[in-house]
């Protein structure tokens, strides 16, 4: 039995933002490490200069993390004119499909790449399309939630996990390709 789910948002700069931060964020347990070597070498005169150098790349990383979203997110939404005005966004067992005033795209499941869930939204990425965005709740609540994950599974990565890193895939790569 088929389905088909559609609807359409106009997506300000802040929620596009809120969106896609944080998904790319350092593994804390990591960088928690490295920060207590670091302060354990400051106790040393012998390792003073190796504590130092590990807290600056601890502060680094951290810094970069803050601003490098900052200053990118908001640059893609303003390149992004088709998401300036509201876009119908559409799923099915077929494919997918968007369309605004500027853009009007349609695709098979095969060209999905990466998906991810964030909060309530489930954000799919094509290769070389825009991505798309979905509530959960309306697709739980239109009943077609579970039959999109397995399409979106059974063709895709997840963002950031493993196989998406073995496959060397993620969002931003497959953005970068496209330009």
């Amino acid at each position: 039995m088929g389905f088909e789910f559609k609807h359409t948002l106009l997506i300000s700069e802040d929620e596009y933002v809120a969106l896609f931060h944080g998904s790319r964020k350092s593994k804390p347990a990591r960088l928690g490490v490295l920060a207590a070597i670091g302060i354990l070498c400051l106790f040393s005169k012998w390792t003073l200069l190796i504590g130092i150098l590990a807290l600056a790349v601890v502060a680094f990383i951290v810094f970069m993390e803050i601003l490098g979203w900052q200053l990118t997110l908001p640059q893609s939404y303003r390149y992004s004119v088709h998401l300036h005005s509201p876009v119908t966004y559409t799923i099915s067992e077929k494919g997918f499909s968007l369309a605004g005033e500027l853009l009007a795209v349609h695709s098979e499941w095969q060209n999905l790449k990466v998906w991810r869930k964030n909060g309530d939204w489930l954000i799919l990425s094509p290769n070389v399309l825009p991505p798309l965005f979905f509530k959960v709740s309306d697709l739980e609540r239109a009943g077609v939630f579970s039959e999109v994950m397995d399409l979106v599974k059974k063709n895709a990565v997840e963002f950031n996990s493993t196989e998406a890193r073995r496959a060397n895939l993620s969002f931003h790569r497959i953005a970068k390709r496209a330009r």
